[in-house]
């Protein structure tokens, strides 16, 4: 659960997060407050390496992965050194959750150097919505040349 100073106790009911409205904090569903990031060099296939590094990012709320318009989500299995357009691509070490309205922390691994878990990032939180779609809450990765990859969906 997350304070929030709208409820009696602080806190937002799990599911939801702590969002401003007009100056004031108000309790919320996230998959109805998310950035949409469509952003093609994300993909899992690209190899154009252009050393792109969300440790610049200043990440702030919930984001929902597209890639071409098409639902995406952050891959569960390794990705290759020098893809998704960076040198360090980052995905989960875990699944995805399976059941709808919790938010849930999943830890993110980082291929470098060879290793494809060479070290692992801060975690993140992970929401899937009654859409049958993930958001997520990015944080800055330690060090640069690392980025989120976007895969295909899998359900």
């Amino acid at each position: 659960m997350k304070k929030c100073v709208i409820l009696i106790y602080g806190i937002c009911p799990h599911g939801m997060d702590c969002f401003m409205d007009n100056g004031q904090a108000r309790c919320g569903d996230p998959c109805e407050h998310y950035t949409v990031l469509d952003e093609e060099w994300r993909a899992t296939d690209n190899k154009n390496t252009q050393d792109k590094c969300d440790g610049n990012e200043k990440w702030q709320g919930w984001y929902r992965f597209f890639l071409n318009g098409t639902d995406a989500q952050i891959p569960e299995r390794c990705v290759e050194e020098n893809m998704c357009g960076t040198q360090r691509p980052m995905f989960l070490s875990t699944p995805h959750p399976t059941h709808s309205n919790f938010i849930e922390r999943r830890d993110i691994c980082v291929h470098h150097r060879s290793k494809c878990c060479s070290y692992k990032s801060p975690s993140i939180h992970v929401k899937r919505c009654y859409g049958r779609y993930y958001i997520y809450r990015l944080v800055k990765p330690k060090g640069c040349y690392s980025a989120y990859c976007a895969g295909n969906v899998s359900f």
